[in-house]
């Protein structure tokens, strides 16, 4: 999973070094856009969704153009995989008592 926002985040530096905050942000506002559009629970399996099949389209590597693939699906992988994480934690925040958010958090770090 991280190998997507790895490669990301290398091309980005390779391209200018201020593109990595620049890719930071942009990453913020998708998942703040598509967080808007769609309800919380539509957003993360959605994002679920679309993760799964751009892990499937890489078989698609073997056919097509290789890195030009490779590159698309890991890309897409990671967007997906931001954006869900980040719902992800708002979603538990909602529902979980300010007091009891460092423990959950904790748990939640333990088992992921």
């Amino acid at each position: 999973m991280f190998a997507g926002a790895f490669t990301l985040c290398w091309l980005a530096m390779a391209a200018h070094p201020d593109a990595l905050a620049l890719l930071a942000g942009l990453l913020f506002e998708l998942s703040a856009h598509v967080r808007a559009h769609l309800e919380i629970c539509v957003t993360l399996m959605a994002m679920l969704i679309v993760c799964r099949v751009a892990d499937a389209c890489t078989l698609l590597a073997t056919v097509a153009v290789p890195y030009f693939v490779l590159f698309i699906c890991n890309g897409l992988v990671a967007i997906c995989v931001t954006i869900y994480n980040v719902n992800q934690v708002s979603y538990r925040q909602a529902l979980v008592d300010a007091r009891l958010q460092g423990r959950m958090n904790a748990t939640v770090r333990s088992f992921v």
